[in-house]
């Protein structure tokens, strides 16, 4: 579907289509339980879905030029439509998006509103004849809530107003026209009418200073569970809040189960299920949860359930622990089991853990269907497998990692520190730690190769190149035979931005600021020059037969360079050059 139909003022362009995603967004309602058991979530700007059968193909939302971001996210009840608010650009506004499961997650239709300036969460009606949105005005002082019927205008049928921020908002299961619209300070009792929306009192509901609401479910009898940050479960009847319960660990998510049952996300990884008894107004423990040791150490006590799902027969349930990757974890056998202190087998993975910080550089291994990614805000370099996707491994970092490389079977990876580069053995679970790169200048001892911006590999495996030198001006190249440096490519007056390798291995270009070099790796000669003060190359690539390179260049766009390197005999570009510019090592 072109995004024209959807009011897109961009030009009907190309898009590069997204065919897997790993990170899940933490937005509210970021994973859903759809049929089939399979999972869908929301990842940045697309919806895709996940299954623990590995034979099942992940299925990606159509591309929209027009959408940057993904605020929230809903399932019907029928489990046949995802309501996705999206931030668009171009001028067209927030806008809440249909997408059909069964359609493959096509878009059905798109719901607009006048002034909101960003939706914050969106909900359908207990009949799924209707969707509720919130978004806050550009202030941030006043939110608006919205309701649309399905199958009628793409315009809003109602509207209301509550003071502050709306972080979740639902319909009663039985009584459609009660809502309730819940922010971090108070949670309101909407009722529908001619002229708009109500507000109806929860008497009896209390907040203790300095305590925010967190989130709020609906029982199978119609009970509201509202849950506090203080620990706190206050349950209301209609307009009374009727019963207060305090559990052993902070909230932060909840959903209702079969049966008037409770499962509720907590700190540190812990779930747990209650029993609502109306009767008797008690919150009866069947179960607690936990997740497995591994996944809470590496998450270093931070692997909070922030998100949850319940499947459609509901005896499972999907489960987002902070830094700890994506559960599905059985209800059924947890709460038939006899307890224990090994819960493993009651935890299936989804999806792997992802950094916690931004990721500061990726590397694939171009022969194999293996990844790396390093990010410098949680200090970890991670090795992936995306056909199927799982993590293979988490390697800890002692130094912020500058420069990640891999070679092109997988089999070795290099890292750049401040203080050294070393390479390592890739094996199942874990980082072999193996020899650091030496540096060989002339006049000097070896030292340790060490600030290295720039680490790749060239695409037969045999060699390594690292930027390094005096602020990085130089281009080292070793062999991976032994780990020696047998080259050291010096010519450049700025420090080297980036690199690239013909297909066959035997070119290199390197760019720095007003500089394009390339590289016979035969004779270790630079054999061609573009100098242009000003520019700031800060990227390159090369085609595959080495004729063209596109050079990225920081405020000006880029520039495609002819290199006639796919014609030209090396021996005569070599004598054309004098044979100057690089120097032999090792």
């Amino acid at each position: 579907m072109d995004d024209a139909d959807f009011g897109d003022a961009s030009p009907c362009l190309p898009l590069l289509t997204t065919v897997l995603s790993v990170g899940v967004s933490d937005v509210p309602g970021a994973i859903a339980a759809l049929p089939g058991d399979v999972i869908a979530y929301a990842s940045g700007h697309i919806v895709t879905t996940c299954s623990l059968d590995s034979s099942v193909r992940p299925v990606v939302s159509e591309p929209c030029m027009s959408v940057r971001t993904i605020n929230a996210m809903a399932l019907s009840n029928s489990r046949q439509l995802l309501a996705v608010a999206e931030t668009t650009a171009g001028g067209n506004g927030p806008q809440v998006a249909l997408l059909d499961v069964a359609g493959g997650l096509e878009r059905r239709t798109v719901l607009t509103a006048p002034t909101v300036f960003k939706y914050t969460c969106v909900a359908f009606s207990g009949d799924d004849k209707h969707v509720l949105a919130a978004g806050y005005d550009e202030e941030q002082t006043t939110s608006l809530f919205y309701t649309w019927e399905l199958g009628g205008r793409l315009q809003p049928t109602s509207t209301g107003q509550v003071p502050g921020v709306v972080t979740k908002l639902s319909s009663h299961p039985k009584f459609h026209t009660n809502v309730i619209v819940q922010s971090p300070e108070q949670v309101l009792l909407l009722r529908k009418a001619s002229s708009g929306f109500k507000s109806l009192e929860l008497t009896g509901l209390q907040r203790l200073q300095g305590a925010t609401f967190v989130d709020h479910t609906w029982l199978s009898d119609g009970r509201l569970v509202i849950a506090l940050s203080d620990r706190t479960l206050q349950i209301a009847e209609a307009t009374e809040v009727t019963e207060t319960h305090l559990l052993g660990r902070a909230i932060t998510c909840m959903i209702s189960l079969p049966d008037n049952k409770l499962l509720v996300g907590m700190v540190k990884g812990h779930m747990a299920v209650y029993r609502c008894n109306k009767e008797s107004a008690s919150l009866d423990m069947l179960c607690v949860l936990s997740v497995p040791e591994s996944v809470a150490l590496a998450a270093a006590g931070e692997a909070a359930v922030s998100h949850l799902s319940l499947s459609a027969c509901g005896m499972r349930a999907v489960a987002r622990v902070r830094g700890g990757g994506t559960w599905v974890v059985s209800l059924q056998l947890a709460m038939s089991s006899l307890g224990g202190d090994d819960q493993a087998d009651l935890w299936q993975q989804v999806l792997p853990p992802t950094h916690t910080g931004a990721v500061t550089a990726v590397c694939p291994a171009v022969k194999r269907n293996f990844v790396a990614t390093a990010s410098a805000d949680d200090l970890t370099v991670r090795v992936w497998q995306y056909a199927p996707m799982r993590l293979v491994l988490t390697h800890f970092c002692h130094h912020v990692p500058t420069a990640v490389a891999m070679d092109p079977w997988a089999r070795e990876l290099v890292i750049a520190y401040a203080d050294t580069t070393r390479c390592y053995s890739v094996v199942e679970g874990m980082l072999l730690e193996g020899d650091a790169l030496l540096l060989e200048t002339p006049g000097s001892p070896p030292c340790e190769l060490t600030k290295s911006a720039v680490v790749k590999y060239n695409p037969t495996g045999h060699l390594i190149a690292a930027s390094a030198g005096d602020a990085g001006k130089d281009v080292a190249v070793f062999s991976t035979l032994h780990h020696k440096q047998v080259a050291l490519l010096r010519g450049h007056f700025a420090p080297v931005s980036d690199l690239a390798w013909s297909d066959d291995g035997l070119h290199l270009v390197t760019v720095s600021e007003g500089e394009v070099y390339t590289w016979h790796m035969e004779t270790y000669a630079r054999v061609q020059a573009s100098t242009v003060k000003g520019l700031s190359n800060s990227s390159v690539a090369a085609t595959k037969d080495f004729s063209q390179l596109l050079v990225g260049v920081g405020g000006h766009g880029l520039r495609i360079l002819d290199t006639s390197c796919a014609k030209k005999p090396v021996a005569a570009a070599a004598a054309a050059a004098g044979g100057a510019g690089g120097q032999g090592g090792g």
